[in-house]
């Protein structure tokens, strides 16, 4: 199993209901949010995926990110 540079245990692996699996780091805040990627409270910018809670290994953007990269694009 690959290991989690940030906390030095194993990438966490979960299957969803769907059939799909999550495959994510816990992130800089060194805990297990499930693989939740809403942003850290101290942190702004959707575009670097380190700033959110847990870091999740790519699976299709969903269409409410897509959105908020294309409106944040637009920002800058």
């Amino acid at each position: 199993m690959p290991m989690d540079y940030m906390d030095g245990k194993p990438l966490r692996f979960r299957h969803n209901a769907d059939g799909s699996f999550t495959l994510y780091s816990v992130g800089e805040n060194l805990n297990d949010d499930g693989g939740d990627t809403s942003l850290l409270s101290d942190k702004e910018g959707m575009r670097n995926l380190w700033f959110k809670k847990d870091y999740v290994w790519p699976a299709p953007a969903t269409l409410e990110a897509v959105e908020a990269y294309r409106e944040e694009a637009r920002e800058n």
